[in-house]
């Protein structure tokens, strides 16, 4: 987060020690000090009330934010960012202005990010991050400033209620990432998902849901040239092969919206069956490119996220029907950090 001092915080000896422990958050890179006008600043009665050492580590500290091009390229980086105001004053309405203790509360905590699986969705999560170069996300993944938290599917809103209990104060800083399950273009969304969608809205809470079906449907086609190694998944490589050429031959849209997982069940007599809601966005495929595409790539697909590393060009190929909602679902999160 970018973090503003206020004059009157800083003329304020009571709050001087408190303003010394928000100052750690900057010397570690987690959030950013943004300063208009240092010699308001450098003026200011906390600053020249004394030659301490912390007074001397805040001034270094300042003088850094003015001189290293590093901090600076970090500032810049971070210009889209929430913006919190530490004051005496305080309007906690939206959560940006506010006191020493509670700026250093808000400045302490997570990033909380609820999906539906930590294994799965984490890992379409930290290979978006890999594949489009966001290092402001990985490196909060890596030292526990952005954590992901399982919700379970239908327990996404209870795990959200767990966090908002916590109280914390300042923007909130909680974010949701749902599965569409829509079986074709344009489908209403279930009941549940405008409710939570609603829920998180009025709450201020982040929450994105997926333009596809589900993550498996953002893996990159290179992400599929082999058969799943998971034993209970193998598959010849001619049957694997077959179904990828089948799937190749999909539409966008029909990528999209294929069940990556299972795929089709197949009829009394071994034909494929395709679900009714599916039956007009499938009727241009033959019926034996749907054979082939009974079974779907294993319940495990979603480990390609792992096994594979990808480049933003991957992505853009099969995300044409929405073309900006990978980068977009990131700038979310990170706007949050």
């Amino acid at each position: 987060m970018r973090v503003v001092f206020c004059r009157d915080v800083l003329d304020d000896s009571t709050q001087w020690s408190r303003i010394d422990r928000i100052f750690d958050f900057f010397e570690n890179g987690r959030h950013v000090l943004d300063i208009d006008d240092i010699d308001e600043v450098l003026e200011s009665a906390w600053l020249d009330s004394e030659d301490s050492r912390t007074s001397r580590r805040n001034r270094e500290l300042l003088e850094k934010c003015l001189t290293d091009a590093e901090y600076s390229a970090n500032r810049a980086s971070l210009a889209h960012r929430s913006t919190i105001a530490v004051d005496c004053q305080t309007d906690d309405k939206n959560g940006h202005r506010l006191s020493p203790d509670d700026a250093r509360s808000c400045l302490g905590r997570p990033v909380y990010l609820v999906i539906e699986d930590t294994e799965s969705d984490g890992a379409f999560v930290k290979g978006l991050i890999r594949a489009y170069g966001r290092s402001a996300l990985d490196c909060a993944l890596d030292k526990d400033w952005l954590e992901l938290r399982r919700g379970g599917g239908s327990k996404v809103r209870a795990e959200l209620e767990q966090l908002l209990a916590k109280n914390i104060p300042g923007p909130r800083r909680i974010a949701a990432l749902i599965d569409s399950d829509r079986l074709f273009p344009g489908q209403a969304l279930a009941r549940a998902k405008e409710d939570i969608i609603s829920w998180c809205q009025d709450r201020r809470i982040t929450i994105h849901v997926l333009h596809k079906r589900e993550i498996e449907n953002y893996i990159p086609v290179d992400g599929l040239s082999e058969p799943s190694e998971v034993p209970a998944e193998r598959v010849p490589h001619t049957r694997h092969a077959a179904r990828r050429r089948a799937y190749l031959s999909l539409t966008q849209e029909q990528r999209d919206h294929y069940d990556m997982k299972r795929g089709f069940k197949r009829g009394q007599h071994g034909e494929a069956a395709i679900p009714a809601e599916q039956n007009k966005l499938f009727e241009s495929v033959s019926q034996a490119r749907l054979s082939n595409l009974c079974g779907g790539f294993g319940d495990n697909v979603w480990k390609r996220f792992e096994q594979c590393e990808y480049q933003p060009s991957d992505f853009e190929i099969i995300c044409t029907t929405c073309p900006d909602e990978l980068p977009g679902f990131l700038d979310k999160i990170e706007v949050l950090l």
